[in-house]
């Protein structure tokens, strides 16, 4: 997109937003706009406006074990 059109980046942890809005700033990027809320809502509130939706669906986050093997014993099924 070379910094033109738009993005609509959004997320529903402050935390992990915080995190994506200092990777933005450091590739000083102007075409991305931020949301923190709940995603299932961005059709109602932006009706007719995406051209493309690109999702980062939560996982497991089984693949830090091999460098974390404490996270192991955090994980669990509950959550599914």
């Amino acid at each position: 997109m070379n910094d033109q059109g738009e993005i609509l980046a959004n997320d529903n942890s402050e935390e992990r937003m915080e995190i994506l809005k200092k990777t933005v700033g450091r590739h000083q990027l102007k075409s991305i706009k931020f949301h923190l809320g709940d995603g299932a809502m961005l059709g109602d509130m932006y009706p007719e406006y995406f051209d493309r939706v690109m999702v980062d669906a939560p996982c497991s986050s089984e693949g830090i074990f091999r460098y974390k093997a404490h996270r192991f014993f955090e994980w669990s099924l509950l959550g599914v």
